[in-house]
């Protein structure tokens, strides 16, 4: 796990080359282990480096032993074994054990379709000496960013958008429709950043640059699909079992000591289970709790400790977990509203005390249908009866139509339309449409007719997972020296759990109350029969205990964001603040806080 930076110049000796450096300095928090450069006529890479295979031999950037290729990387490759074999068979020569040589061998042999052959986490970019060409990849679900900024005589990239600051690019200007939807969806999806002039490279896409300077428009090369297969049978629990374990085995592979995150949810529990059973009783897990709210899940989560016969560490996350904002903004570099930001960052720290590497159950609700919206996609296609839970307003997102594609957002909203169009400027209020569109173009339902449910999964697949989930737990990690492995958010476990049909995932208790994820729960039920879980709960601070009606910190956020010189001034009315505070909930406040720390350094 690592940071990377790049730059290509029109100018063989541009200025912008002599900031590699400066690039790659931002980034030491992604690699506290060693720094790299390399420079060519037009061209430099930057690397920083969290060493976790071949601690030794693994120094970046990677020259090809040919010499055409040079690499800079960020990610694990988890397949690289078996892929190091098929290449030595081909006629390959390694000089290291790294996985990174084994990315520059796979471009070597099969060029851009390397990607189709990587299974793992990454985002890197490869250098062609021949040709002069550049090639940058993403990872097919997001777990590793990469972001870019492209005009006419530069092109840069970095793993975060602070690593392009020390380049004199021409305006870092804030873009009003990914603030819009920022504050829509507490996120900004690819392909925006909060500023004109700097892009994510979306899950799953390539891009390149030629020797000319043109760069091309990114090129998709792998989805998610959820879509059961009527010739194949349907897998069964023992099946989706296997199929964990060895992606938990994958991800297992190291030469650090690595530890577990242990929510106390069903997706953890089941990575806690499978690395238990490959490792014996050598597993730790890390927990943090939140007093006094609703979603504290750690008396749960020690108690599945316990059960598995794990070692354990709490910390309970307080209001001063507030505190972690201004660096949590900084490292994002763009705002950001999830509110279990500020204990996933005090987990991580947590976990960096004991090992440079954990695994995570993230990505299980998307794979295995267990969010609320997954529910109301299997009610509006009639999978659960007579429902006692009935989701007359989510049952309208299903429906094949516009229509269904403006509830999704409406259902999405932190912050309602009505109530961010009172709060905007007026620059930002018109691009509010431009803002609203271009996220319907994206969650209109899919030609091919899917199923409700499969398209509820593969919207969060595609927005939520890479946009939120992802990117919350790489910055938290990274700003600690910690790499986060997601064993659930992998092609190959997303490609064998699209194949479920939707009527398996979920089922009734006894009293009749709807549960979902029903294979994790039945693996669950059987292998650890003294435990059970409840309805969902998610990892989240409590925001409502913390800022929301008679919340003592909510006076002082209050008087911050409504102050005449708040920052976030130049793009929202402190006076509307003001006038609606009794319409923003604690969610709302959080995320206007974040805009507003980030409008704090906006000039830095």
């Amino acid at each position: 796990m690592c940071g990377i930076a790049g730059v290509v110049t029109a100018d063989p000796h541009g200025a912008g080359l002599d900031q590699i450096g400066a690039m790659t300095r931002k980034l030491a928090h992604r690699g506290p282990d060693g720094e790299g450069f390399a420079r060519w006529p037009g061209m430099a890479f930057g690397h920083r480096r969290l060493a976790i295979i071949d601690r030794a031999g693994g120094r970046q950037p990677m020259e090809s032993v040919c010499g055409r290729y040079t690499i800079t990387f960020n990610g694990e490759i988890y397949n690289h074994t078996a892929l190091r074999a098929i290449l030595e068979a081909d006629g390959c020569a390694f000089r290291t054990r790294s996985d990174t040589e084994v990315v520059l061998q796979a471009y070597a042999r099969w060029g851009s379709a390397c990607v189709d052959h990587l299974r793992g986490m990454f985002a890197f970019a490869i250098r062609d000496h021949r040709t002069g060409n550049l090639l940058l990849a993403r990872d097919p679900l997001g777990i590793k960013p990469l972001v870019y900024h492209s005009a006419p005589g530069l092109f840069a990239f970095a793993s975060e958008i602070q690593g392009l600051r020390p380049l004199a690019i021409p305006a870092w200007e804030p873009d009003p429709v990914a603030l819009d939807q920022f504050l829509t969806l507490g996120y900004i999806p690819s392909p925006r950043t909060a500023f004109r002039a700097v892009r994510k490279l979306p899950p799953g896409h390539t891009i390149e640059v030629g020797s000319d300077g043109s760069v091309s428009e990114p090129r998709r090369y792998w989805r998610p699909t959820f879509r059961e297969e009527p010739d194949r049978p349907a897998p069964d629990d023992a099946e989706v079992e296997e199929c964990l374990r060895e992606s938990v085995r994958a991800h297992l592979v190291a030469d650090v000591p690595f530890g577990v995150l242990l929510s106390g949810g069903i997706d953890s529990t089941v990575v806690a289970l499978l690395m238990a059973d490959l490792l014996g009783d050598g597993v730790q897990a890390f927990t943090i709790g939140f007093p006094g709210g609703q979603g504290d899940e750690s008396a749960a989560a020690s108690a599945i400790a316990r059960t598995l016969g794990i070692r354990h560490e709490v910390r309970m996350a307080v209001p001063g977990a507030l505190a972690a904002l201004p660096q949590i903004i900084r490292n994002h570099g763009e705002p950001f509203g999830d509110g279990s930001a500020a204990p996933s960052f005090l987990l991580a720290a947590l976990a960096r005390e004991f090992v440079p590497m954990v695994l995570s159950g993230d990505g299980g609700d998307e794979a295995f249908a267990g969010y609320r919206s997954h529910r109301a996609a299997a009610e509006a296609a009639g999978l659960l009866g007579g429902s006692r839970e009935p989701l007359r307003f989510l049952r309208r997102i299903f429906r094949p139509d516009q229509d269904a594609a403006a509830a999704w957002i409406a259902r999405k909203s932190c912050i309602p339309v009505s109530v961010r169009s009172r709060l905007w400027r007026s620059e930002v209020q018109g691009c509010m449409g431009e803002s609203t569109e271009e996220l319907l173009a994206r969650v209109r339902p899919d030609p091919a007719q899917e199923h409700p449910v499969s398209r509820a999964q593969r919207l969060d697949a595609e927005l939520y997972l890479p946009g939120d989930v992802l990117a919350k737990m790489d910055i938290a990690g990274m700003a600690h020296g910690l790499e986060v492995r997601t064993p659930m958010v992998d092609r190959e476990v997303y490609e064998f759990a699209g194949r479920i049909p939707p009527a398996n995932l979920f089922g009734r208790r006894a009293e009749g109350t709807v549960v979902q994820k029903q294979p994790l729960r039945r693996i669950l039920a059987r292998r650890l029969p003294g435990i059970s879980f409840g309805a969902k709960q998610g990892f989240a601070a409590p925001l409502e205990v913390w800022l929301g009606p008679g919340a003592a910190l909510r006076p002082s956020v209050l008087a911050r964001l409504s102050a005449p010189d708040a920052p976030l001034g130049s793009l929202v009315s402190p006076a509307a603040i003001s006038a609606h505070a009794p319409e923003l909930d604690g969610r709302a406040l959080w995320m206007l806080l974040a805009l507003d720390e980030w409008c704090l350094h906006l000039g830095e």
